[in-house]
Formats: C-alpha cells, sequence, structure tokens
C-alpha cells in the first residue's frame, strides 16, 4: 500500500522542483536585535548580560519583534 501511495505521489509530481533556501539566506544573517544607535565596533550589553561587539549591522529586520531594538546585527560576545 505504501508503495502505491509514493508511486502515485512520484507520478503527480513528475516534472516538479524543490528549492530549499535557509532562512540566513532570505534575511541576512545576525544573531541579535540591537538599538537604532548602534554602530559597527561598538559594544552592547545582551539582555542575558553578556556584553559583545558588534561585527556586522543589517538594518531594520522583521526578525526584531522589540520596537526599542529593530535592527540586526551580528556580536561577538566575550
Amino acid at each position: 500500500m505504501r508503495l502505491a501511495i509514493v508511486v502515485l505521489l512520484a507520478s503527480t509530481l513528475q516534472g516538479c522542483f524543490f528549492f530549499y533556501i535557509p532562512g540566513s539566506m532570505l534575511s541576512g544573517g545576525g544573531n541579535t536585535c540591537a538599538t537604532e544607535a548602534v554602530a559597527e565596533g561598538g559594544r552592547i550589553k545582551h539582555a542575558d548580560g553578556r556584553v559583545g561587539t558588534v561585527s556586522k549591522l543589517y538594518g531594520r529586520s522583521e526578525r526584531c519583534q522589540d520596537g526599542r531594538r529593530p535592527i540586526l546585527a551580528d556580536v561577538k560576545y566575550d
């Protein structure tokens, strides 16, 4: 029965292509949301108390839901 279902699905999807696009390619990298006042090379404190240096800014991002921290940034934590 399973074989019949697989064959049926394979025949109906003939000619279809599926691509996996990682989320990081769609919205840029970044591991921390930061305030608008942050600059590359600046130091910021994460909500959990860690302190790090901003290595790259990506700009406003939908991934950053807190209106006080709308900027997506790569941060290297100490």
